[in-house]
């Protein structure tokens, strides 16, 4: 259930997070929480922050009893794009009322890594294939197709399938089996 080829994924500004899915005991009305996360700069600072949030993984589980996933963006980030929008978002939230702008600097860190992790803040361009509930051979099949149109980086198993990271290409060629599973910026399982 892990990237075998992590360190293909870790060079630039790359997104950590240390997430619990609603699937997996979360009670909210999200898809998931948000436990930790953390900015990498580069590749020689990304596998520290790694090990650092394995432990809190770690600890965490051991302490709450709750199962939970360390990602990273597949895409590496723009900084200058995410502090553009930061600022945007920052100055609508200036002409607001007090109380939302009183919220807003409150969660500056959320803030700012939410203008990071937007799509519109991405400095690579890969695609992330979340291929659930298939049986080997039909992974397979789905792979060759992914493989006749673009150029496969990575490919790995998760707890419910599998996951493709490609390099971008048209896919509105591709079969309608592939519809829900492109995520163009999406996040890598890590463990």
């Amino acid at each position: 259930m892990e990237i075998k080829d992590l360190e293909n994924f870790s060079h630039g500004i790359r997104c950590i997070l240390l997430l619990q899915r609603k699937k997996e005991g979360e009670a909210t009305n999200s898809k998931c929480r948000c436990i930790e996360r953390m900015i990498s700069n580069s590749k020689e600072e990304f596998f520290p922050l790694l090990e650092k949030m394995r432990k809190i993984k770690e600890r965490e589980e051991k302490e709450n009893g709750t199962t939970l996933r360390i990602y990273s963006s597949v895409n590496e980030r723009d900084l200058k794009k995410a502090v553009l929008d930061f600022k945007t978002e920052q100055l609508k939230t200036d002409y607001q009322g007090e109380e939302t702008v009183e919220w807003f600097y409150k969660d500056v860190k959320n803030r700012f890594l939410h203008s990071l992790m937007k799509e519109s803040s991405k400095k690579t361009a890969s695609f992330l294939f979340d291929i659930d509930d298939c049986c080997d051979r039909s992974f397979c099949q789905m792979l060759s197709e992914l493989e006749r149109n673009t150029v496969v980086m990575s490919w790995y198993k998760t707890k419910n399938g599998y996951h493709v990271i490609t390099t971008p290409f048209n896919h509105t060629k591709l079969d309608e089996r592939f519809k829900d599973t492109l995520h163009t910026d999406g996040l890598i399982l890590i463990e």
